[in-house]
């Protein structure tokens, strides 16, 4: 009796299993019919006719061309010429450029440059960190003031006169002061020269054999 009762609890399960798996294969099923009745079909783009590429492509307007190189069929005179006028251009800029660069000093030589200026290797601390270059510029005198520096500089803006002490109060170049009191053999001057904008040089200098002799350099302070 025991065996009879388990065995129809374990149909009745059977029986409920099998039910609940077919009413799930059921709901699958009709929603995949939904999802293919539901879906757009895909969307066919005309194409267009032989006549209408051929009226777009004689109204559309030519767009300009920029030749950076030869056009075709140049002659030989005519390619040399256009090669010439490149270098020619190439050759201007530099020259712009370099004009552009020297402008920004005061021409500081015009006589014969002691060797001991020119070996100093030292650089002028500012936004522009230049090299001290040197000064020699004949000049009749025993002495250098503004006004006499202005003058064979031929220069309109301000020139003024400081201490070695102002202008270097750290004794950063005192190798340069050094240098330019051996190659003079006297007393050394500093001078402020104003250029345009934030630019102006420091001219550190003194006079022997009628020629003012010593270092100068380019500051920039922004």
């Amino acid at each position: 009796m025991q065996v009879t009762n388990a065995n129809r609890q374990l149909l009745r399960t059977t029986q409920t299993f099998v039910s609940r798996i077919t009413t799930l294969c059921l709901r699958t099923a009709h929603l995949q019919v939904r999802r293919h009745s539901t879906r757009k079909p895909p969307t066919r783009i005309a194409r267009p006719s032989t006549a209408t590429l051929l009226q777009r492509t004689t109204s559309a307007p030519h767009p300009r061309t920029f030749h950076t190189s030869p056009p075709a069929r140049m002659s030989d005179a005519d390619y040399e010429a256009f090669l010439n006028k490149a270098n020619a251009d190439s050759n201007e800029g530099k020259a712009q450029a370099q004009a552009q660069s020297e402008g920004y000093g005061t021409k500081s030589v015009n006589t014969a440059v002691p060797q001991a200026l020119k070996s100093v290797e030292a650089t002028y601390t500012s936004d522009a960190d230049e090299p001290f270059e040197p000064v020699a510029l004949n000049y009749q005198g025993d002495e250098i003031t503004e006004q006499q520096l202005k003058t064979i500089l031929s220069h309109n803006d301000e020139v003024e006169e400081l201490s070695v002490a102002k202008w270097d109060p750290k004794g950063q170049y005192k190798n340069v002061v050094d240098t330019v009191k051996k190659v003079v053999d006297g007393e050394v001057k500093v001078f402020r020269v104003a250029l345009s904008g934030a630019r102006e040089e420091y001219y550190v200098v003194g006079v022997k054999d009628s020629k003012v002799l010593g270092l100068k350099a380019l500051s920039v302070e922004s």
